[in-house]
């Protein structure tokens, strides 16, 4: 059965739109997040949970909470600061105390990483070789296509392996569907909430198949429609309180339509796929050409 990754960026509902010092608001982390606990084990679905090191510190029971559930512990940085707004050695410290403090807490090596604001993109490409310095075995930050925010327009949209100075990565990119000239991405996040769910269900069955995985991206705070309203521009107050009341019944749907694990499960099936598809090249190169076959 082809399944394929469900992950879940860890971070409080205000992370991404609050300026400034963020301590006066409300926290409301953990209810979103055991709810979305209670539907991934009502539909038995392993997840790959992206921690912020600063709300791992903040809800370490929770952390070890999900880990417990079976869920994979993977990291989302120390902060929810975009990739380009920090120098590469500033990038280099802030994930080296963010990967201590998840694996300290969970107990386990931390495996994968995704950029918050998928903010790995041509300018920040420097990132795969920090990530291996520090031990990383893949990264699911690339959106491969044009975006107003990020993006890396031309990255292969396929599972790959990427070569650095300091060793090889696993880039497990979101995934695009191409429209005409353009590239689209398939679900996840606020296209799930922006998209009818025949156009979700539409772009991870065309993947499908193809015998083709792809990965699904949410947050807790997309599952609580009763958010506090907080004043910004009117694009992020679109973005991110738009259809809010919706997402929890479209991810029953989700999860009842398609078959989902973790991030490093994913890859894995992926490598045994290639794996079998070249040993079957190989069996079928050694066929005799003569008096083998009628």
């Amino acid at each position: 059965m082809l399944h394929h990754g469900f992950s879940v960026d860890v971070e409080e509902w205000f992370d991404g739109i609050a300026q400034g010092n963020n301590t006066g608001y409300e926290r409301r982390l953990q209810g979103q997040l055991e709810i979305l606990l209670d539907l991934l084990e009502e539909y038995q679905t392993k997840a790959t949970f992206f921690w912020l090191g600063s709300r791992a510190l903040e809800y370490p029971k929770l952390v070890r909470r999900v880990e417990a559930h079976g869920h994979e512990i993977a990291c989302h940085g120390l902060h929810h600061k975009p990739l380009y707004s920090m120098s590469p050695d500033d990038f280099f410290e802030e994930l080296q105390t963010a990967t201590n403090i998840l694996q300290e807490i969970s107990g386990k090596k931390i495996m994968g990483f995704r950029s918050p604001h998928l903010s790995v993109t041509k300018r920040t490409l420097w990132a795969f070789e920090i990530l291996c310095e520090l031990g990383y075995q893949y990264d699911s930050s690339v959106l491969p296509t044009t975006h107003w925010l990020t993006g890396v327009p031309g990255h292969s949209r396929e599972i790959q392996r990427i070569t650095t100075p300091s060793g090889k990565i696993t880039e497990v990119p979101l995934p695009v569907r191409s429209f005409a000239s353009f590239a689209i991405p398939r679900t996840g996040g606020v296209y799930f909430r922006f998209y009818p769910y025949w156009l979700t269900c539409s772009n991870i069955a065309s993947a499908q198949a193809r015998e083709k995985s792809v990965v699904f991206q949410i947050r807790p705070w997309e599952l609580d429609a009763e958010l506090p309203k907080i004043k910004t521009s009117l694009v992020k107050r679109f973005t991110h309180y738009h259809s809010l009341e919706h997402t929890t019944e479209k991810l029953h749907q989700l999860l009842t339509d398609f078959s989902f694990t973790t991030i490093a499960a994913m890859i894995s099936e992926h490598h045994c796929a290639a794996r079998q598809r070249e040993n079957n090249l190989q069996f079928i190169s050694f066929i005799p050409l003569h008096g083998g076959l009628r």
